[in-house]
């Protein structure tokens, strides 16, 4: 048994039906037989007051993670379903690391990665172990030549906090350098006039950088205890989560393949996309799973470029897209046919998490772009019923037949 203290984390990785129970889609021979040593380790943890945290793969029914979508892996773990679930007999009692909930790989505690575009990003696991002054890690779990194996591999790349247990500084501090004959620092220059007041100067800019270094940290330190409150209530399903989608819903008059159309029109999307300013295709061939865009963004007065792939192509019901620049993301448009002959529901699902900050600067940009998001999808029913009133118009100008 590893020995555990108040700077020790184990950290149980997918313990969950379909990885432990004979009868999971991807079931690891003897899996089971794990779950009595890890409550020990667990108990062991926790009486050292250390921490035990646990992962989890929580993958959507469709993912190109899946054999069934072009992956390499059986459907497994699928969210809210039984063989998502923890195995029974595991004591769950700690902070829960969910990954591959929008469609990543997800082999390690530490990151994911996008199948598509192979981009990794990490989970909250990181944070949850310094936020407690973890220094050391044991993993354990299933299965040891991929999930376990990536956490303790990506465990050891990130190491230790780089400050003390409790988040204080190192109180060492640098020593000044020998003095020369005379009481003067060695390399010091003669003290002229001109070279004093240079140095008034440079001490009065020094004390105003200060400053706004003071400033700016005890700005970051409340967004952080922020973000952290944020976090907690996120948790405890009291406010929305950073992955959970800001949602829109129109209903467009106008049939299913025409609504289609008009949507996958990727450079007519300025039309009725009111902060973007211009997109262009950068893979060439027709439009699918893969295609790359890059699309020019102005939000408040600012202007970004937000790189794009196509993650999901499948007419004329889904399209989706992943966001690769600074806000990271992904958003999914779906369409179905409308109660009424010729309508159509179009439903929009955005995922945007800022780099730094994620659950205070997700609530920002869910205020921000709740309403942009609402009136996009106005503007591009207006044009799509628009388009079907002039071909049904233009259907009527042609003069008739003789019979």
């Amino acid at each position: 048994m590893a020995r555990y203290d108040s700077a020790t984390a184990l950290v149980v990785v997918d313990v969950q039906h379909d990885f432990a129970d004979p009868d999971g889609s991807l079931s690891v021979r003897g899996g089971a037989e794990i779950v009595p040593v890890l409550n020990a380790e667990g108990a062991a943890a926790r009486e050292a007051g250390g921490l035990v945290a646990y992962t989890a793969d929580w993958h959507p029914p469709r993912t190109p993670h899946f054999v069934t979508d072009g992956g390499i892996w059986p459907v497994h773990c699928v969210a809210g379903t039984p063989g998502a679930a923890f195995h029974p007999d595991l004591v769950v009692d700690g902070p829960v690391v969910r990954k591959g909930s929008n469609g990543e790989d997800g082999y390690s505690g530490f990151t994911m990665r996008n199948p598509t575009s192979g981009e990794t990003m990490p989970t909250e696991l990181e944070d949850i172990l310094r936020a407690r002054g973890i220094r050391r890690v044991v993993v354990g779990g299933l299965a040891t030549d991929y999930c376990v194996k990536a956490t303790a591999l990506d465990a050891r790349d990130v190491g230790p906090p780089r400050r003390r247990p409790g988040g204080r500084p190192d109180p060492r501090r640098r020593r000044p350098g020998p003095r020369r004959p005379g009481g003067g620092r060695r390399g010091a220059r003669d003290g002229s006039a001109r070279h004093r007041t240079r140095g008034r100067e440079l001490g009065h800019v020094t004390r105003r950088l200060r400053r706004l270094v003071v400033l700016g940290g005890s700005g970051l330190g409340i967004a952080w205890l922020l973000d952290r409150q944020l976090r907690r209530r996120a948790e405890a399903d009291e406010i929305p989560a950073p992955t959970d989608p800001i949602r829109a819903a129109v209903l467009v008059r106008a049939p299913i393949d025409r609504t289609w159309d008009e949507l996958t029109d990727i450079p007519g999307q300025v039309r009725w996309m009111a902060d973007m300013k211009s997109v262009r295709i950068l893979t060439p061939g027709p439009v699918a799973v893969g295609t790359r865009a890059e699309a020019t963004i102005r939000v408040l007065g600012v202007t970004v470029i937000d790189p794009v792939v196509v993650t999901a192509w499948d007419p004329p019901r889904r399209f989706g897209i992943e966001h690769l620049g600074l806000v990271k993301g992904h958003g999914l448009i779906e369409l179905d046919p409308g109660d009424d002959p010729g309508t159509t529901r179009v439903a929009w699902g955005e995922v945007l998490v800022p780099p730094v900050f994620p659950h205070l600067g997700s609530l920002v940009l869910r205020a921000l772009y709740g309403p942009i998001l609402q009136d996009d999808l106005d503007a591009f029913a207006e044009i799509v019923e628009a388009s079907v009133d002039r071909s049904v118009d233009r259907s009527f100008d042609r003069p008739f037949e003789a019979t």
